[in-house]
């Protein structure tokens, strides 16, 4: 089997009924959308650093936003 039919998600009722702000720790509260390295534990203290402060898009690394940095100031 391939990855892709291993995974099993809910049915679109259950998807709806499930209130994910109930389910998250509080410390997620902070962020618009939930980056994908939230429960890595040797990324969760530089989380903040990784995110653009102009449009609050998460990179996986500071080498990273840096250089999307640079199309806002391409921007401006």
């Amino acid at each position: 089997r391939t990855d892709k039919e291993n995974h099993v998600f809910p049915s679109l009722f259950v998807s709806k009924m499930l209130k994910i702000e109930e389910i998250l720790p509080r410390s997620t509260k902070a962020f618009k959308e939930l980056p994908y390295d939230l429960y890595c534990p040797s990324i969760q203290s530089v989380l903040l650093e990784r995110i653009c402060k102009k449009c609050n898009l998460y990179f996986a690394s500071k080498v990273m936003l840096k250089k999307h940095q640079e199309v806002h100031k391409n921007d401006a």
